[in-house]
C-alpha cells in the first residue's frame, strides 16, 4: 500500500493514509491506546500469520479468562472473550486461526467499542478536554493530577517516577524548541 502522509495526533505521528485515504495506525498508536484504556501486554514473541511480529494484550479486570487482543503491525486481533465485546464492529477479515481481524477504519470503531466498555463516560470527557488544551495547560493538568493521585496505593513508586521523568522530558523539549526557534 503506496503511504500518502503521516497523520498526526496531538503532535505524535499515529498513523499514516494508506492509497485509498484510510487511516492505518501505527503498532505504537495501537499500543497506546489500549494501556491507556488499563490494558497491559501479556504476551511477547508471537508470529501472526503473516509472519509479523505480534504482541497480545488482555484488560486488568479479566483474571483467569482466556481472551486476549493481539496487535500486530497496523491490525488487531481479538479471541474469547474480546470477540463478543466488540461484535458491534464487524471486522475487515480472519486471520489463518479464524479469528477477527480489524483494520483502517475498522480498527477505529473497535479501540472506540472498547474505550465505551473500560472507561466512564466521566473519564472519557476529562480525556476529551485535556486533549483540547494547548500544551502547556496539558502539562499543568498532568502534574495536577499526578500529585492528587500520589499516595493513593493503586500505582506504584517507579510508575509515578516514570511518569515524572516524561513530564520533565517534555518541558526540557519545550525550552530546547523556545531557544532555537
Amino acid at each position: 500500500m503506496l503511504l500518502a502522509e503521516s497523520v498526526l495526533l496531538n503532535g505524535t505521528a499515529t498513523g499514516r493514509l494508506g492509497s485509498e485515504g484510510v487511516k492505518i495506525m501505527t503498532r505504537e498508536a495501537i499500543i497506546e491506546r489500549l494501556t491507556e484504556l488499563g490494558f497491559a501486554e501479556v504476551t511477547i514473541g508471537l508470529i501472526a500469520n503473516d509472519g509479523a511480529p505480534a504482541q497480545g494484550f488482555r484488560h486488568s479486570s479479566l483474571k483467569g479468562e482466556r481472551a486476549s487482543l493481539y496487535v500486530s503491525d497496523d491490525r488487531l486481533t481479538a479471541n474469547g472473550l474480546y470477540v463478543d465485546q466488540l461484535n458491534a464492529v464487524r471486522p475487515t477479515g480472519h486471520n489463518h486461526k479464524d479469528k477477527p481481524v480489524w483494520e483502517g477504519k475498522a480498527l477505529e470503531e473497535a479501540l472506540k467499542c472498547l474505550e465505551k466498555r473500560y472507561l466512564t463516560q466521566g473519564v472519557r470527557d476529562l480525556l476529551r478536554a485535556f486533549d483540547a488544551l494547548p500544551p502547556a495547560e496539558q502539562h499543568q493538568a498532568a502534574t495536577a493530577i499526578l500529585r492528587r493521585s500520589a499516595g493513593s496505593g493503586e500505582m506504584p513508586d517507579a510508575a509515578y517516577e516514570e511518569l515524572a521523568a516524561e513530564l520533565f522530558r517534555a518541558y526540557d523539549a519545550e525550552e530546547a524548541a523556545d531557544a532555537n526557534p
